[in-house]
């Protein structure tokens, strides 16, 4: 648990920005589409979410590994 102790509130916010990315990845993104499919492209929504998706995990990377 000493990991847990070291945790900054920019690390909560990447560790949420993270899961929010991987929940539209894999799916999220459809079902959104499927509410409201004039307003949502689902596309372009989900090359946000891999941009997000990976500064989040590159943070957290060098956060806790270097």
């Amino acid at each position: 648990m000493d990991i847990l102790s070291k945790l900054d509130s920019w690390d909560y916010l990447a560790l949420v920005m993270l899961l929010l990315s991987l929940w539209l990845i894999l799916g999220g993104a459809g079902r959104l589409k499927a509410a409201n499919p004039e307003q949502v492209d689902e596309g372009k929504l989900k090359k946000r979410a891999y941009g997000a998706a990976a500064a989040a995990a590159v943070y957290l990377a060098c956060r806790y590994f270097a």
